[in-house]
């Protein structure tokens, strides 16, 4: 077993090392053999030799060219093996990293046992502190199950990997072992359907599946054998068998991992056959007509729909666009064919206390439309076309759908709609629906707006999700405040046309203002909603200051978009402000934690706003600069006292775009220079150094030229004056969209 500490110190070089010279070696096996059969074979076969002695050298060379197609065999399976287990100890190696990152910046600590724990609690402490630290200990519990996560990610690859290795000797080891696990995808797909078959399962069985399953799932010719000879029925039967093992008394807690370990690679399997068509049209028919009959899985007072046993394998892989779709519609249709709006599931539940479809995490697994949503959520094409207003399932899913708790019976009583975990995954769903500009993807984003707005709510568990949604359209965003239709045309280079293919979304301002203010009460989607509007007004100032032109109208573009993305800001910050106040440690642990967690989604959301900007390859060197910077300046300090935190938010809001306005005119010399130019020490070789390269006279100086009467500077403070002024405005319309003024 790996410890914390294993894991933790683990050195992977050697192990990735080992992976990589053995697939050069199996490489290298097969060419050795295709050479050997048609140099050496062929050669011999073709030459007319004949009688007894060629009879022996024809027998002998078989011999040889079955021992070196063994031999690739055998070093293929235990490349593959290698392979598997450095991407899951590197995967474990980072995330566990991660998560300890996160436990310090909140204030825990983790020891070498891997035990993550609060500070002592002071003997004297008050009310205040004591419900502070009721609060780090849930938040120590949540870092604890992440980081045994990672320790047992770690802990199943070693001993996957270990089993396999000492299993591929086989019988005489004077030979090669072409019987090694992960001999060939068709091999090992006819060996996994033995298996399957044996029930129940012998000592050895659970571990044979599941490693074959792990190293092929990925491998089209294994997922193609695999399920034409099971067939539909024969899939959801096997699925029926594994939860009936999983549910029975004495079932050990290594066998359960195995199970859903198992689970959810038959679910990557069946994703990689429908992605490379290689399931027929007849196969999906019948998987649709097996999803609406109940099945029988050997429990003798209950009998599960056939879509409840298939939501638990689309969780798990990419599914091609179409079969998804297709699939997904049924399973609507059916639920709204029976008691109308999802009952149906939540009504065929097992009685037997802790059964469970779902062997994996995130619920139960009754609910075989939460399963589709985590499946729509891998697949943006899928989700595109599925979620599609005028296909009517973005309204149903979010307005008339009973999404069922799907949880056990102590976790019941707490379930509500902000916590529902297929509402999670339908969250996750509209967030890959809307992850392009296409039609689709800017019509599912003003509909969900309008949808939500309507409702006047946004479930807690959606809000990162939606909040996403709204960074990844912050063109759109930025388009609805600044009523762009009304813009001037002397400032029509600001319009932002959608580039050939790409579209807009539109949204009702009011309604827009309401939905924000909600979901940037969620940290993850305050820092992805912040980031993407950082970068965007950063992407665009630098924009406007290198279009060349008027100097006057070029400063007014900044303002007027400075002016907007203030607003933005404004309304991101009165809605998070508030939220904060209540919680301000934990808030501060999951906003830091959630810029460290999105460093990359930060660059990418950077990027995003960098191609919805016209002409921005022009300034990308000066928009890398302000890029990196993003995080840093964001980042949010944890103090004792609220109300100063909560007024630095604000005034952190407040000044954040006028600073970056005046850094973008600075840089590119939008002064008015009949008035002069500002003092030399603020200049090199006649161009404006940049403020990150100042000392403190140079800042001096610079605050001294902006106040200058009638300077040259004048024009810039003004400017940035009033681009500060909008913030407030921002604040009263996320103040005044709920309702609050």
């Amino acid at each position: 077993m790996v410890g914390y500490r294993d894991l933790w110190d683990a050195e992977l070089g050697p192990l990735r090392e080992a992976a990589e010279v053995w697939t050069k070696t199996a490489y290298q096996l097969q060419e050795l053999g295709e050479r050997f059969a048609r140099d050496t074979v062929k050669a011999v076969r073709d030459s007319g030799w004949d009688g007894p002695a060629a009879i022996r050298a024809f027998a002998r060379l078989g011999y040889v060219q079955q021992q070196v197609q063994a031999a690739h065999a055998e070093t293929a399976a235990i490349a593959a093996q290698l392979r598997e287990a450095t991407h899951d100890f590197e995967v474990a190696y980072q995330n566990l990293r991660a998560v300890v990152e996160e436990v310090v910046a909140a204030g825990l600590k983790v020891d070498d046992h891997g035990r993550v724990q609060p500070p002592p609690l002071d003997p004297k402490a008050s009310e205040a502190d004591k419900h502070r630290y009721q609060r780090l200990t849930e938040l120590a519990e949540e870092f604890q199950r992440r980081v045994n996560t990672e320790v047992q990610r770690a802990t199943d690859a070693d001993e996957r990997v270990a089993y396999v290795l000492r299993r591929d000797v086989g019988g005489d080891r004077a030979t090669f072992h072409a019987g090694a696990e992960d001999a060939g995808p068709a091999a090992d797909a006819r060996r996994v359907l033995e298996l399957m078959r044996k029930q129940p399962p012998q000592p050895g069985d659970l571990e044979v599946l599941q490693s074959l399953l792990a190293a092929n799932c990925g491998n089209p010719e294994f997922a193609t054998v695999l399920f034409n000879e099971l067939g539909p029925k024969g899939t959801l039967e096997c699925l029926g068998d594994q939860v009936y093992l999983a549910a029975a008394t004495g079932t050990s807690d290594q066998t359960r991992r195995l199970l859903r370990d198992i689970q959810a690679d038959l679910g990557r399997a069946l994703a990689t056959a429908t992605r490379h068509h290689h399931l027929d049209a007849r196969w999906a028919q019948e998987l649709k007509r097996l999803g609406r009959e109940k099945i029988d899985i050997g429990v003798l007072d209950y009998r599960p729909y056939g879509y409840q046993l298939l939501g638990n394998l689309l969780r798990h892989g990419s599914y091609d666009a179409a079969f998804l779709t297709d699939v997904g519609r049924d399973i609507l249709a059916f639920e709204k064919e029976h008691r109308g709006n999802g009952r149906i599931w939540e009504a065929n539940q097992s009685p037997l206390h802790g059964m469970r479809l779902n062997l994996g995490d995130g619920g139960l697994g009754y609910d075989p439309v939460a399963g589709l949503m985590e499946a729509l959520s891998h697949s943006p094409a899928a989700a595109e076309d599925f979620l599609r207003p005028n296909t009517g399932n973005l309204d149903y899913l979010l307005k008339d759908r009973h999404w069922m708790p799907d949880v056990g019976i102590e976790q019941a009583k707490d379930a509500n709609a902000d916590n529902n975990l297929g509402r999670d995954a339908l969250g996750r769903a509209i967030e890959a629906a809307t992850r392009s500009h296409s039609e689709a993807s800017a019509e599912i984003t003003a509909k969900t707006v309008q949808i939500l707005a309507e409702q006047r709510h946004v479930p807690e568990n959606m809000r990162d999700s939606i909040g996403h949604m709204f960074a990844q359209h912050v063109a759109d965003v930025n388009d609805c405040f600044a009523g762009i239709s009304e813009r001037s045309k002397n400032h029509d280079f600001l319009a932002r046309e959608a580039a050939p293919g790409e579209h807009r979304a539109r949204f009702n301002r009011n309604q827009l203002a309401l939905i924000m203010s909600q979901v940037a009460q969620d940290p993850e989607a305050h820092v992805a909603m912040s980031n993407a509007q950082y970068a965007y007004t950063a992407v665009t100032f630098n924009e406007i200051a290198a279009s060349g032109g008027d100097l006057d109208e070029r400063r007014q573009a900044i303002v007027d978009h400075g002016k907007t993305s203030a607003q933005v800001f404004g309304v991101l910050d009165q809605a998070y402000a508030e939220a904060r106040k209540a919680n301000q440690e934990e808030f501060d642990a999951k906003h830091n934690a959630a810029l460290e967690r999105n460093g990359i989604v930060t660059k990418y959301l950077a990027e995003v706003a960098l191609s919805q900007v016209r002409g921005s390859d022009l300034v990308k060197p000066a928009v890398g600069i302000l890029v990196d910077e993003i995080v840093k300046r964001m980042r949010q300090d944890t103090s004792a006292d609220a109300a100063r935190d909560i007024a630095e938010i604000y005034g952190n809001g407040r000044d954040r775009v006028p600073e970056l306005a005046q850094e973008v005119m600075w840089n590119h010399g939008m002064w008015d220079r009949e008035q002069g130019d500002p003092p030399s020490i603020l200049l090199k070789d006649g161009k404006p150094i940049p403020p990150s390269q100042w000392n403190q006279d140079q800042a001096t100086a610079y605050e001294n030229w902006l106040g200058e009467k009638k300077g040259s500077g004048e024009e810039i403070r003004a400017a940035s004056q009033e681009i500060g002024e909008s913030y407030g405005s921002g604040r009263d319309r996320a103040t005044e969209a709920q309702g609050k003024l």
